[in-house]
């Protein structure tokens, strides 16, 4: 062969693995790219509702005007202050699906990953102009607990998507719902009334900022500040979202205890106890004179109390 050819040659062949070598890196790099490639991209940025649903129960997650609500599948008009930060957790946890993971597309076996039975997890995203962005199944955790199969609603591809995902998917809109009752700063309360056992209280702040008692006499300051200090930190248990419960049933007609708080603007909350939930360690309260009843655990409420020594009659 002589020289010219097997220069030609030797040319050709380092051509054909130049050329080998970019095919595959392009190939590598697509695969790579499609690998990290999220499912649901610039969902966080434009969230608008998020709907999820459990064994028939749904909670259904809104975004609006930069605040987050929370409302029952049952009453989805309904809405209630939501924490921001779960429902943020939610939002996080759906853009960071990522389809790097592939597990399968055999329908026959759905059900061994879990999206077949009352623990699977329906999950519909809608963008800020309630346009569906999309649905997707998630089905139970894998061997690795922080992994959960995941396929969308009309397709038999199935994932394995990770982040604990399945731990922050609540179906139950207590869990994204703002449990505290009310929101005050301490130094505006002017005035505090209250009624439980048969008795009457009422403590008021003077003009030079002093507790007195309704007979002018000095207050117990540390009973006070402790008792505020219960009120700022209430929360409810649950609430009673089908708005059923007479006030005959609850005991709201002929409350246990009564309270109201009053602030300098002359704005006042309030707060009606009724009776204990059956044999469950709970009241029924009022809120505000809201007619949705929540209800409060018996040890919290046990301790709303000015004098220590005295005891609600139950």
């Amino acid at each position: 062969m002589s020289i010219v050819k097997k220069v030609c040659y030797s040319g050709a062949i380092l051509v054909l693995v130049i050329i080998a070598m970019l095919l595959a890196s392009y190939l590598q790099n697509s695969k790579e790219k499609k690998k990290f490639n999220p499912f649901y991209p610039q969902f966080e940025q434009n969230v608008g509702k998020i709907v999820l649903t459990q064994g028939g129960e749904t909670a259904i997650l809104y975004k609006e005007n930069g605040k987050w609500f929370v409302a029952t599948g049952e009453n989805p008009e309904k809405k209630y202050s939501a924490d921001s930060v779960k429902a943020l957790s939610i939002t996080d946890k759906i853009a960071g699906m990522k389809q790097n993971n592939f597990v399968g597309s055999n329908k026959n076996n759905f059900e061994k990953y879990g999206f077949e039975d009352d623990s699977t997890f329906f999950v519909q995203i809608f963008d800020s102009k309630n346009r569906k962005i999309g649905d997707f199944i998630l089905g139970k955790k894998s061997e690795n607990w922080r992994e959960n199969y995941f396929r969308k609603v009309a397709d038999n591809n199935v994932y394995l998507v990770g982040g604990g995902i399945g731990y922050a998917f609540k179906s139950d809109a207590n869990e994204f719902r703002v449990k505290k009752l009310f929101d005050f700063n301490s130094q505006d309360i002017t005035q505090i009334k209250m009624r439980y056992d048969d008795q009457d209280f009422t403590i008021i702040k003077d003009s030079s900022d002093n507790w007195i008692n309704d007979d002018s006499t000095p207050a117990d300051v540390d009973l006070i500040t402790n008792l505020i200090t219960e009120f700022a930190e209430l929360e409810a248990n649950t609430w009673d979202y089908s708005y059923s419960i007479t006030d005959e049933i609850s005991g709201l007609d002929s409350p246990t205890a009564q309270y109201e708080i009053t602030l300098k603007d002359s704005s006042t909350f309030s707060l009606v106890v009724g009776n204990l939930d059956g044999d469950r360690p709970r009241f029924f309260v009022r809120v505000n004179d809201n007619p949705q009843i929540a209800f409060i655990m018996r040890s919290i409420i046990m301790r709303l109390k000015l004098h220590p020594n005295t005891e609600f009659k139950l």
